[in-house]
């Protein structure tokens, strides 16, 4: 054999083991991730509470109604809404108890009680509620022996008396002055007298407008109690504020 095909025959061989050197990497194996799966939150179901709410006297519905929704375990507003034409709705979960409250001006606030389960998904509720009377004052304004000066404790009183008469403009004050029994009569008419326009004028200088205010003094014609005591006569000398709503 010649050298030139000894050496031909070489590099085919040579070619032949190269070839099969540059056999393409097998593909890459997808790796198999773990299996995540996604649960989602349970809902809390709800109940829905929808109520009628009106006028204890003419069973009409009460057009301006606030209504204030409290969890009974702890004290804590739930929810707050106001009913429109007398009816309302409140959302609230089950197995609770709840006090809802309602509040109108010119009615006496009233309160009730619903506990909801979850075998029902809505609670229907009454509310009626009964007009102010206003059957006692709201204040007793005391003075000292002979005095129609206001007194610290009368106007402590008188402080906050004003809070409720400054949120009430639908309502005349009426005030009644009066004495204990000891001295002339005609004295302490109009020692009672003089105490009803001190405690007009203090309420008319914090913003209370005059025309909202009336009075009479009574002297010692209507004590609180006997005047056979020292004790007793210091709640004979007053001024009582007393409130009506505002004929229209």
């Amino acid at each position: 054999m010649t050298p030139v095909l000894v050496r031909q025959q070489f590099q085919q061989l040579a070619r032949t083991i190269d070839a099969s050197a540059q056999v393409p990497n097998p593909p890459k194996e997808t790796p198999i991730l773990p299996e995540i799966r996604v649960t989602a939150p349970k809902r809390t179901p709800t109940i829905e509470i929808t109520g009628k709410v009106y006028n204890n006297r003419n069973l009409d519905f009460l057009a301006s109604v606030d209504l204030i929704v409290r969890k009974v375990s702890n004290d804590s507003i739930v929810a707050r809404t106001k009913a429109t034409n007398g009816i309302y709705r409140v959302m609230v979960k089950p197995f609770e108890t709840y006090k809802i409250t309602a509040v109108s001006q010119g009615f006496k606030e009233r309160s009730i009680l619903v506990s909801p389960t979850r075998e029902t998904t809505e609670v229907q509720t009454l509310l009626n509620l009964s007009e102010e009377d206003f059957d006692e004052p709201i204040l007793h304004v005391p003075f000292l022996q002979s005095d129609s000066a206001l007194s610290e404790n009368g106007i402590i009183g008188l402080d906050s008396a004003l809070i409720f008469l400054k949120s009430r403009p639908d309502l005349q004050i009426i005030l009644h002055g009066h004495t204990d029994n000891v001295g002339e009569f005609d004295k302490n008419l109009a020692l009672s007298e003089q105490r009803v326009l001190v405690v007009k004028a203090f309420l008319v200088q914090k913003g209370i407008s005059a025309e909202r205010i009336s009075g009479q003094g009574y002297g010692p014609t209507r004590p609180r109690a006997s005047n056979n005591s020292e004790p007793a006569r210091q709640r004979n000398r007053r001024v009582e504020i007393w409130v009506e709503a505002i004929k229209r």
